[in-house]
């Protein structure tokens, strides 16, 4: 198989011994790819390849091992993960590579290599770069011997021609004020010349390394030379293996586009900027010369040419150094990293550390009990207790009334050791408590909730039971008329054809044709009825009230089932009329936020004498009941 195959082969199977000398190769899906002997070569689909066990014998017959097989760029994309770079200090150069592997030799040789091609590679660099600016200087020197010879003979010429020896004497004094301006003009000019050289060589050489570090003023330009070098270098180093199609190719051929752009920006500023302040400053020597008594334009020609003579001589001695440095870098090759300490391995495993698995394990199982119970008290928005009710509530409370296991609608209160019997027991003496004195007539108790299914008809009937067995006359009335399937008239099966709704909404019905004596609880019961198509306005009539006034002269107790609040408004309507409204909240099933409802209406006296009742409430946390 060829090498570059191999590289790039990525392959999984089992080796399944068949006798201590021969072996069957299966894939994954137990598909049988070859077979063959231990020691001998062997060809497969994916290739040849030659499998010798570390001594024979060790492999048992049918005993199958897991053979994979990772490309070069798997496992190098592995351990480019693996490896850490940390710094001693922070902006320290020292740098420390550590690689965890379960082979010490193997990972002491990785981290080896990779300082020795990193080193190679830096060095690789820098003599390009070192290769191409040479040859840059020497072209350039070539050229400017050639421009100085062509101005001795015009300095040759023009003497014989206007039969000089020497410079007029006469103007040594402008000259002497003009010496500073003429060496800021021949320092710019040979910046100028440079930076025209970089433009023409930038024109010409397209794909090429630019010189840096030629000593232009710009040092934004040296930057961006700097790194359109290192991104070319890039692009040339990632040419050799893959095409110009390639995605990072395309990208950093955009960035070296942008850096050239860039650069020649740079150049063409810098020229303008220099040629600027060239003009200027020879305006200024303008204005020195005219003062020349004699032999002006003489004295002028002879020293344009000597000028123009000094700023190649400037750039041919700079470039000469530029030269000589050069060649000594190129013939220095120190390496970019210097290894303080080799790669070395701790002779005890480093991981995984027992300790540090048992105390996360410790402290795992200390925090996820505290974790689930904060995270409930997080997201558990239900009033589950009649702590909470009372916290958040914050009106008098009846106590709470547990979840029964029965599934009757009207308990037994015979039995005194029952939980529920018991809860219904105080109620009715935290009740007597909080009802007002009425020696003449009996107390009015309206009953209502939030929402349905909170347990407000449950609440009624077991709590009118629990007053009849004290002989209390009692009477119970379904108000609960637009939903009387799940209110108080469901117990009594709808055995009255006459309801509440039709006494409100039809005349010349005798009030007492309404009432049901029901003799299972001992308590008389006034249905709901039939919801009339006109029902909005039902309680807003005054016959509402004379039914309770005649109930409330004929039974010590008149206990009323509303309607939800939230479901119409009857029950504000007939909370008016109340001695006492119980708040039926059932546990575990009405968010807090809900608790405003009842919190509004209390504060706005909506209803009178709210009292609050917990209902279906944890048996095991039902640990009192009382009011306040």
């Amino acid at each position: 198989m060829p090498d570059s195959s191999f590289n790039n082969l990525s392959e999984v199977f089992f080796v399944k011994a068949k006798s201590p000398t021969e072996f069957v190769l299966f894939s994954e899906d137990d598909t049988k790819i070859c077979e063959g002997s231990f020691g001998q070569l062997i060809s497969c689909d994916f290739g040849e390849l030659v499998i010798t066990p570390k001594d024979l014998g060790t492999l048992k017959t049918n005993q199958s091992v897991l053979v994979k097989i990772s490309s070069i760029e798997e496992v190098a994309i592995a351990y480019k993960k693996r490896i850490k770079i940390s710094a001693d200090a922070p902006k320290s150069n020292l740098l420390t590579l550590s690689l965890q592997d379960g082979i010490r030799i193997k990972a002491r040789a990785i981290l080896d290599s990779l300082i020795t091609y990193y080193n190679a590679d830096a060095i690789a660099y820098k003599t390009q770069l070192s290769e191409d600016t040479d040859k840059f200087i020497d072209n350039r020197i070539v050229d400017i011997l050639e421009e100085l010879t062509s101005f001795d003979e015009g300095v040759e010429t023009y003497k014989v021609d206007n039969k000089l020896s020497n410079i007029d004497s006469e103007a040594n004094l402008v000259l002497e004020s003009n010496a500073s301006v003429a060496s800021q003009i021949v320092e710019l000019n040979a910046q100028l010349q440079l930076t025209n050289y970089l433009i023409t060589y930038l024109n010409n050489n397209k794909n090429d390394l630019i010189p840096p570090n030629l000593g232009l003023a710009n040092e934004n330009a040296n930057q961006n030379v700097i790194r359109f070098n290192n991104l070319l270098l890039d692009k040339k180093r990632l040419l050799k293996g893959a095409n110009e199609e390639n995605p990072i190719i395309l990208n950093l051929n955009d960035q070296i586009l942008s850096l050239r752009t860039s650069i020649e920006q740079d150049l063409s500023n810098t020229r303008s900027s220099l040629s600027f302040s060239i003009n200027q400053l020879r305006q200024q020597e303008n204005e020195l010369v005219t003062k020349i008594a004699e032999n002006p334009k003489k004295q002028r020609a002879i020293r344009d040419i000597e000028r123009q003579q000094e700023i190649f001589e400037t750039v041919y001695l700079y470039l000469l150094q530029k030269r000589e440095e050069n060649s000594i870098s190129l013939a220095v090759t120190t390496p970019y990293a210097k290894i303080i300490d080799k790669a070395y391995g701790s002779s005890i495993p480093v991981a995984p550390n027992k300790k540090v698995i048992f105390l996360i394990a410790l402290i795992v199982g200390l925090l996820i009990p505290f974790v689930l119970v904060y995270l409930r008290l997080i997201f558990d928005n239900k009033v589950n207790t009649l702590k909470t009710l009372e916290k958040n509530l914050e009106i008098p409370s009846l106590g709470e009334i547990p979840k029964l296991k029965s599934n009757h609608q009207v308990i037994s209160l015979d039995d005194k050791l029952k939980k529920g019997s018991e809860s219904f027991r105080l109620l009715r003496t935290n009740l007597n408590h909080l009802l007002p004195d009425s020696k003449n007539e009996g107390q009015a108790i309206i009953i209502s909730s939030t929402s349905k299914n909170e347990g407000k008809s449950f609440i009624s009937l077991n709590l009118a039971s629990s007053l009849a067995i004290l002989n209390k006359r009692v009477l119970i009335i379904d108000a609960d008329v637009r939903n009387p399937k799940s209110g108080v008239s469901r117990f009594t099966k709808g055995q009255q054809k006459i309801g509440l709704t039709q006494f409100l909404s039809q005349e010349n019905i005798n009030l007492k044709d309404l009432i049901n004596q029901n003799e299972k609880i001992n308590v008389d019961i006034i249905e709901s009825g039939h919801l009339p198509k006109k029902s909005q306005e039902l309680f807003s009539d005054v016959k509402f009230e004379e039914i309770l006034s005649f109930a409330k002269k004929n039974y010590d107790y008149v206990i009323v089932d509303t309607p939800a609040i939230n479901t119409t408004t009857d029950t504000l309507l007939i909370g008016q009329l109340a001695d006492i409204f119980i708040y039926v909240i059932k546990a575990n099933y009405l968010d807090k936020d809900k608790l405003e409802i009842p919190r509004r209406l209390h504060q706005t006296n909506k209803l009178k004498n709210m009292v609050s009742l917990l209902n279906y409430s944890n048996p095991k946390r039902v640990n009192r009941v009382g009011y306040y």
